[in-house]
Order: C-alpha cells, then sequence, then structure tokens
C-alpha cells in the first residue's frame, strides 16, 4: 500500500513536512494547513462537476480493468492470484485523499510484480512466498518513506529523457519475455535446452488452443487501438476501442463458456470470497529476515522511483 502511494506523494510534493516543534497553525490559515495534510480539499472545491459523469464511467472502466489485470500481476509476483485484486484496493482510495500528481499511476504494476516475484522465486510454498512477499512489500514502502523524508526527489534531475525512455522499453521487453510461456502455452526452447526439450508437446491441442487465443487477442488489441484515430471509422467503434482490454477479456469469457472441455483454453478457476484479516506481515520485527529481503526492498523501491517519473 505504502509503496504504491508514496512515490507520487512524498517525492513529487518538495512543500517542506510540517514537524511537531512548529508552532500551531493561525485561524486563518487552517484551511491552507489542512490543504497542505490532505492535498484533496485543495482541488475539491475547484472541481467541475459537469465531468463527473464521465469520470464515474472512466473510473469504473479502470476499475474493471484493474481486476483482470492484477491477476496476471499476481503471476508475476508468484504469489496467490487473489493478491493482486487485494492490492489493487486500497491505494487508489487513499490516492485520492492524499494524492498531489494528476498522472500518477496507482495499483499493481507488471515490473514491479516482477522483481517481486524474482525476490521471492527461491520459496518453493505459494502461501510462503505470499507472506515473504508482503514482508518485502511493507520494506518497500519505509525505503520510499525515508526517500520521502529526505526529499530525494531532486535526483530526477539527473535523469535525461533517454534514460526514462530506455527504461520504459526495457521494461517493456522484459515484462513480455516473461510472458512466453502464458503466451504459447507451456515451456518453449531455448539455447540451453534445445537438445533435451520434448518437441512433441509442442502439438499438444490445448497449446495450439492457447496460442490461438492469444494472436487472435493480440490482434483484437491493436486492431481497436488503431482504429481510434483512423478516419472514416464509425464513432460507436471508436467508443468500444476507448475500453479495447474489456473488450479482449469478454471474448476471452464467452470462449470459455461456449468452447466444449477438449478445446477449451486454461482458467484460472474458483477464488477466495471476501476481504482478508488486516494484519502485519510476518517476520516483520525479524532481524534477520528484514536483513536478507533489505537488498530487494531498496531495489524495488528505487525502480518504483524511477518509473513513477518515468510514466508520468
Amino acid at each position: 500500500f505504502v509503496a504504491c502511494l508514496l512515490p507520487a506523494i512524498a517525492m513529487v510534493d518538495s512543500r517542506p513536512l510540517l514537524t511537531s516543534s512548529a508552532a500551531p497553525p493561525a485561524p486563518a490559515c487552517w484551511r491552507v494547513w489542512l490543504e497542505s495534510l490532505i492535498p484533496v480539499f485543495t482541488w475539491l472545491s475547484k472541481y467541475r462537476w459537469g465531468m463527473l459523469k464521465k469520470d464515474v464511467i472512466g473510473g469504473l472502466t479502470v476499475g474493471l480493468v484493474l481486476i483482470f489485470e492484477s491477476f496476471a500481476h499476481a503471476g508475476l509476483a508468484r504469489v496467490p492470484l487473489i493478491h493482486g485484486p487485494y492490492s489493487g484496493l486500497i491505494p487508489p482510495l487513499a490516492y485520492f485523499l492524499f494524492g498531489t500528481c494528476m498522472h500518477g499511476s496507482m495499483g499493481t504494476g507488471a515490473l514491479v510484480a516482477l522483481l517481486s516475484g524474482e525476490a521471492v522465486s527461491d520459496i518453493e510454498d505459494e502461501a510462503e512466498r505470499g507472506r515473504v512477499a508482503a514482508l518485502i512489500s511493507v520494506m518497500v514502502g519505509a525505503v520510499l518513506l525515508l526517500m520521502g523524508l529526505l526529499h530525494l526527489g531532486f535526483l530526477v534531475r539527473f535523469l535525461s529523457r533517454v534514460v526514462l525512455s530506455g527504461f520504459i522499453t526495457g521494461s517493456a521487453a522484459v515484462i513480455a519475455l516473461s510472458q512466453k510461456e502464458n503466451i504459447t502455452g507451456g515451456k518453449v526452447p531455448t539455447l540451453q535446452t534445445l537438445a533435451s526439450f520434448d518437441w512433441g508437446c509442442l502439438w499438444d491441442r490445448h497449446r495450439g488452443m492457447t496460442v490461438a487465443t492469444s494472436i487472435m487477442m493480440l490482434a483484437v488489441l491493436e486492431l481497436l487501438k488503431r482504429s481510434k484515430k483512423a478516419p472514416g471509422v464509425p464513432r460507436v467503434v471508436k467508443q468500444v476501442a476507448e475500453v479495447k482490454e474489456l473488450v479482449v477479456v469478454a471474448i476471452g469469457l464467452l470462449m470459455v463458456a461456449v468452447l466444449p472441455v477438449d478445446l477449451a483454453i486454461p482458467i484460472l478457476g474458483p477464488m477466495p470470497a471476501g476481504l482478508p484479516a488486516f494484519q502485519a506481515p510476518a517476520d516483520l520485527f525479524n532481524r534477520a529476515a528484514v536483513t536478507q529481503h533489505l537488498p530487494s526492498a531498496v531495489s524495488i523501491a528505487v525502480c518504483i522511483f524511477i518509473a513513477s517519473f518515468a510514466t508520468s
């Protein structure tokens, strides 16, 4: 939660922090003081309520996309898949109150999920990976909080646009390559496994269906993306293209519902209902565990710091 929230709050906002030694604000300054603590009051009174309908539609669309996207991010992080929607629930609500950057993207992220997955890749048990990932998340939040208190946001001035562009492009390439087994429905041969690879698995019926589905989904996404700016395209098509991710999800759900069992693509299966109990991560006060995972937490925090500026 803190890892998602702090990059755009503590670092983008360069105003000096209030301290306990500061004198109590004068009555005339109460509003300014309150706005400095809860920035939502700064812009809420100036909000154009005529935009409410569009904002609600946009929020519902992004929220639905986030639900399905967060499952994929949880898979990248190698934790129980239900942790994805859990992670995307609180940060947007908190950022509504405390956020200061309108371009900040709150929620789960593929790059951070991938780095988190690498940090827990040596753990066999999925539930234990989830517990360790929760500990690392708190540590990442603590590192970002420290960076915010030290006002280290100025460091971004030393990052050129070329570096940020390369960071985004490289991240996209790493994420895409990490999905090659999901897109192709199984393991793919590498230079190290060419001799021992079971080439017969490439002709599995379920694998062929997965590859065909992946190609079709990518084609639909690209087609809808291009139709948004193409001249002469009907308005209704452009409106559908605005929610192209939901269109792809709907096609996938329809395929699972209508295809026979022997052709159906793999599905996630049942998910736990309700919300988990709020509790501190295990080993939070275990010095050995904290020391062991500190390098991973610092590297993830730095990547969040850079990504928050690169994507904004």
